[in-house]
């Protein structure tokens, strides 16, 4: 059995993803969180939930201009596209859907790492809120 240590402790970073309540309009995407990871560096998202308040346009059936983004998904990005997901957490309905802590998401390749927030409907503004954290091992 292992013990965290002051000196284990001192080698990461513990960064939150976060996101109150938000008016998130049709066809658009937030960006929350932005993490640089250098050569040598690690970085690991294991808990991100994403939870799709309500639905603030009524009477409309949501027309999905994805069907693998969900109603509404968050993603760990490498690049600006939507396409380019690492990590994504994606929902089809209103509630809470978390990432699967067993297998979090590893990044060890430098560069730039984004965390968006999407509104897939075309014709459905949502209501939605961003809980989460992510690592960076030195």
């Amino acid at each position: 059995m292992s013990y965290l240590t002051t000196t284990d402790y001192s080698r990461f970073l513990s960064l939150p993803i976060a996101l109150p309540e938000t008016e998130l309009r049709r066809q658009c995407y937030l960006q929350i969180g932005t993490f640089s990871l250098a050569l040598g560096q690690r970085l690991e998202m294991a808990c991100c939930n994403l939870h799709v308040y309500k639905v603030l346009t009524f009477g409309v059936s949501p027309a999905l201009l994805d069907d693998t983004l969900g109603l509404a998904s968050i993603g760990l990005l490498a690049s600006t596209m939507l396409s380019s997901a690492v990590g994504l957490v994606s929902t089809n309905a209103v509630g809470v859907m978390t990432w699967n802590q067993d297998q979090p998401v590893v990044i060890t390749a430098p560069g730039i790492y984004r965390v968006v927030v999407f509104n897939n409907c075309s014709n459905v503004d949502l209501s939605v809120i961003v809980t989460g954290s992510v690592r960076i091992f030195y």
